[in-house]
């Protein structure tokens, strides 16, 4: 492995030098501030590391006989364990022009991270967040956020992410006139399931009156699931289709201070429903509306970004995060909820209706991402 070292005023002229020498994807191993040794400039010069990218690749490509003496049953099983990309795109499935962008985009990223916080870069606390899937932009400002050459790298990754994750979405607090809540969000996330979860936390805490609104009437069973658990819970529940009807739904239901309406799961791609869906909601005879975007917390940070972006059109003013039990990274939710500038709601878990629900605190995240 040949490595080379560049110099420069500053780090874009170093890196410039490197590029001119290297090419457009060569690996930055190493930037270090080094005092100028020149007579009279004084100040610090810029020092640069790097190698060529096939260089790096060589190193991960075994021998010719290595190759050849591989077996079918070892590269089937490679390719059966092969990863994931964080955009859900099996590593075998890029071609070649594909592997090129993500190794100049990786570099790029390496190069940036390297140069904000040299102390870190074979830090385990960074390869905590890369496993956990966090996106370059959240890898980035929580970089920004630690000194250089930090002492106590968790301890100061752990408390900047607890002021930056954003909650206080929540309907704990008993309001002083009726309020609504609507859960919206794509199929399949468990928005029914939800409202039942947050309906029970809501009863266990205090003494709100309850009711419910179902809009869910395209499924068979949408109606019927809320009307068994209503009569089990002593809820009273309405069904309504349209604007007009939900005013009207909403006025049955006068006695409830709190009205939490289950709303049909719509494709964040179909613009015709997000827009029918935010006129179903909008100028309801309640005072305050609120709407939180239900999501699966088990889904890549692009996909989240994209419907986060999608349902702004029908307006949201928290997130909630359902099936907290099937997630394995959570860079993810904290991205999510950083980039749709909302806060977090509650978080929701398992597969009762009567438990696994509680309210979404930057602690129980954090203890998640860097226990």
């Amino acid at each position: 492995m040949e490595t080379k070292e560049f110099w420069g005023r500053d780090i874009n002229e170093a890196l410039q030098a490197v590029r001119a020498a290297l090419g457009a994807e060569a690996l930055i191993l190493e930037t270090l501030s080094v005092p100028n040794d020149n007579e009279g400039e004084g100040g610090e010069r810029i020092k640069v590391t790097a190698m060529r990218a096939q260089e790096e690749a060589a190193l991960l490509t075994p021998p010719p006989a290595a190759r050849g003496r591989e077996t079918t049953s070892v590269r089937e099983r490679t390719a059966r364990s092969q990863p994931l990309s964080s955009g859900g795109v099996r590593r075998e499935e890029l071609d070649a022009s594909g592997w090129r962008e993500l190794n100049a985009q990786l570099n790029d990223l390496k190069t940036l991270l390297v140069w904000m916080m040299p102390g870190m870069r074979h830090s385990g606390v960074l390869k905590e967040l890369v496993a956990h899937d966090a996106p370059p932009d959240l890898l980035i400002r929580l970089l920004q956020e630690v000194p250089h050459e930090a002492a106590d790298e968790r301890a100061l990754l752990r408390s900047a992410l607890l002021r930056l994750i954003p909650t206080g979405g929540d309907v704990e607090t008993k309001p002083e006139r009726r309020t609504g809540l609507a859960l919206i969000g794509p199929p399949g996330v468990g928005k029914t399931s939800a409202l039942v979860k947050l309906t029970v936390h809501l009863l266990r805490k205090n003494d709100r009156k309850i009711g419910w609104v179902t809009l869910d009437n395209r499924r068979v069973t949408g109606v019927e699931e809320l009307t068994v658990y209503g009569g089990i819970l002593g809820i009273p529940c309405e069904a309504a289709e349209g604007r007009e009807d939900l005013a009207h739904a909403i006025n049955r239901l006068s006695a409830c201070d709190l009205i939490l309406i289950d709303t049909p799961g719509v494709n964040p791609r179909d613009a015709a429903a997000l827009s029918e869906l935010a006129g179903v909601l909008q100028g309801q005879e309640l005072p305050d509306v609120r709407r939180t975007l239900v999501l699966n917390a088990a889904t890549n940070w692009r996909a989240l970004t994209l419907w986060a972006q999608q349902y702004h059109q029908v307006g949201f003013d928290s997130v909630m995060f359902s099936m907290m039990d099937m997630c394995g990274c959570f860079g993810p939710l904290v991205q999510t909820a950083l980039t749709c500038g909302r806060p977090l709601s509650y978080l929701t878990m398992g597969a009762s209706v009567t438990q696994g629900i509680e309210t979404a605190k930057p602690e129980s995240i954090v203890d998640l991402l860097l226990p």
